[in-house]
């Protein structure tokens, strides 16, 4: 048999096998934990390992995990492709990819494993000059989905057990069991990582598991130390509120928003991107519940989800029965109101009672205090109510700011001589302030690159078009866009209307200059100058092209504080507020539920 290790400086790759197919959790690798799928929480765990030399993730060539690859590529590690059904055949390709001494071997479910215990695992190889290294037999411990064998013993495998069932799966199986024809080493535990703990991603459950640990432990860029997890699982044991396939029954959500080209689309965007996570992560069937609007159907029914319209032609409709029928029809478990009509509160109150779980998005309503779950921006109008009466669970903050996931994305900007402006006025521009901001900004001296995005009910295109005629400045016109994030990226400077398009300017890293369309907003406008992110010029009937001049003039001539600015934005809203909320109303479900069983459960103890 060739020398165990060649070198005394060996090299040592880590193996990521991946795929999408798992069969009781599908597309987990992809699952976001903490705002980043598991693949890169794996990936940043495999480089925290102090002798790896190159990182590699073996998924198969099959379609479905293009995506994988793609998501590899853009972490900066090598990707290897082969048989589906093949994990060894996978193996033997990173090895000849990378011609490593060592292969360190991570499945793909392990989101845990102790990259301190596998710099142990290595150095007991190389000093013993072993083959392969296994904990000692029948040991209970918290380490699981990551282990070590030198580039011979696994060509060893490939060689006597590539027809076995177990090497071309699991690789390191078919070693353990023979591991007396290698030259293996058995490795002590440390105490702090010994007892039965599976935290490993299998199923939903398992992974509801891991975003609680991870919740308690997880800051970007760290490692979550394994022995703090255990400490932790001692102390507290499994939540009551995760609950295994055989008791999992599929939750429906019922989304209540309003949307049209009076108010605009932002709040069905964002909701859209709710019930997105909520199915794709988390498992709910999603339904949507829409005062008639023919454009704001057909936006959710291109998404896949069923949309249910209000019919108010009907003699003696009523709306707070349509709705309340409706979550008892389709037996909704969760009702998410992001809403600015008149619900009745006792429809709230009687669909709680019901055992249905009221879910509030931004709420200046009353109808917020019957809510269990009320999340907010931290602006004025809410940080100055009084919340002493209200028993649900209450989440204020721009954590809880809810944005389409492509804000999450950081994208380093470009370097520029001329100052680039961004104009939006939301959906349909409704008293036509674009015209206006224009004629302000074609009276600075100073060159600028202005965009200009006008939204699909925008009616006034010849006093764009008019106002642009011989314009001093470079000016582009965008209609309708669909990827706002990307037009946003790379602007210096933003003048927008007060809404869900500031939140998304602040994600994006653009310092703004906001305008209120309601006296509301405008005051909702003073928490963005409050902490240095944005100028708030107030109601829009206060301003003038004058005031928008002179406060982008003013604003313009200070680099350092529109830097500033920029980095603060993007630091307060870092675009997962959506995967906050999804976790925490599946969380917060699963948890009721739990209760509801408990009290039933006494009930009935009480009766016999």
């Amino acid at each position: 048999m060739e020398k165990k290790i060649n070198t005394p400086c060996p090299k040592i790759v880590a193996v990521i096998q991946a795929r999408m197919g798992s069969k009781r959790c599908p597309g987990k690798m992809l699952k976001h934990v903490e705002g980043k799928p598991l693949l890169v929480h794996i990936i940043e765990r495999a480089r925290a390992i102090n002798k790896v030399s190159e990182i590699v993730v073996a998924t198969s060539r099959e379609v479905g995990d293009n995506a994988l690859a793609e998501l590899a590529i853009e972490c900066g590690v090598i990707v290897v492709r082969g048989p589906e059904d093949n994990v060894l055949e996978r193996y033997m390709i990173a090895l000849a990819k990378t011609d490593a001494d060592i292969i360190i071997r991570i499945t793909g479910d392990a989101t845990l494993f102790d990259p301190k215990f596998i710099d142990y695992w290595l150095d007991q190889m190389i000093v013993h000059n072993a083959e392969y290294g296994r904990v000692m037999e029948n040991v209970q411990h918290a380490h699981e989905g990551a282990g070590a064998l030198t580039a011979s013993a696994l060509r060893w495998v490939f060689k006597n057990g590539r027809e076995n069932n177990d090497a071309r799966e699991h690789v390191t199986l078919f070693a353990n069991k023979h591991h007396k024809e290698l030259q293996t080493i058995e490795l002590n535990m440390e105490n702090s990582l010994l007892g039965n703990y599976h935290l490993s991603v299998d199923s939903q459950a398992d992974l509801d598991m891991i975003r609680w640990v991870y919740s308690k432990f997880y800051r970007n860029g760290t490692i979550v130390d394994l022995r703090e997890c255990v400490k932790l699982m001692q102390e507290e044991g499994t939540p009551p509120w995760i609950v295994h396939e055989e008791n999992r029954q599929i939750s429906v959500a019922l989304i209540r928003c309003d949307a049209s080209h009076r108010i605009g689309y932002g709040h069905l965007v964002r909701c859209l991107e709710l019930a997105k996570i909520l199915k794709q992560e988390h498992g709910f069937r999603v339904v949507f519940a829409l005062r008639e609007d023919q454009t704001a159907a057909d936006k959710i029914r291109k998404t896949g989800f069923l949309v249910i319209t209000s019919d108010e032609t009907v003699s003696g409709w009523n709306v707070d029965e349509w709705f309340g029928s409706l979550a008892k029809s389709i037996q909704a478990s969760v009702v998410v109101l992001d809403m600015r009509d008149d619900l009745a509160i006792s429809i709230v109150d009687s669909m709680c009672q019901s055992g249905i779980l009221i879910v509030s998005l931004d709420d200046p309503s009353e109808r917020a205090f019957a809510s269990d779950i009320a999340f907010f921006p931290p602006v004025p109008h809410v940080l100055g109510r009084d919340w002493n009466a209200y028993k649900g669970s209450l989440n204020i903050g721009w954590e809880w700011v809810l944005l389409r996931t492509e804000f999450v994305k950081r994208i380093k900007k470009t370097q520029s001589d001329v100052n680039r402006i961004l104009v939006t006025t939301g959906g349909s521009d409704l008293y036509c302030l674009t015209p206006m901001i224009l004629r302000g900004l074609a009276d600075l001296p100073n060159k600028l690159d202005i965009t200009v995005v006008l939204g699909p009910a925008f009616k006034d295109n010849k006093k764009i078009r008019d106002v642009v005629k011989e314009y001093p400045h470079n000016i582009e016109v965008l209609h309708d866009v669909y990827d706002m994030s990307n037009v946003m990226r790379n602007k210096d400077l933003a003048i927008a209307t007060y809404g869900v398009v500031a939140y998304e300017l602040a994600a994006c890293e653009v310092p703004s200059i906001l305008i209120g369309i309601t006296e509301e907003h405008a005051i909702a406008a003073t928490a963005f100058e409050d902490e240095k992110i944005a100028v708030n010029l107030g109601h829009f009937e206060k301003i003038d092209q004058r005031s928008i001049s002179n406060s982008v003039s003013k604003i313009l001539k200070n680099e350092d504080v529109l830097r500033s600015m920029a980095i603060h934005a993007s630091n307060l809203v870092d675009g997962r507020g959506v995967e906050r909320i999804a976790l925490k109303i599946t969380n917060e479900l699963l948890s009721k539920n739990e209760r509801k069983k408990i009290n039933e459960h006494d009930h009935n103890l009480q009766l016999s």
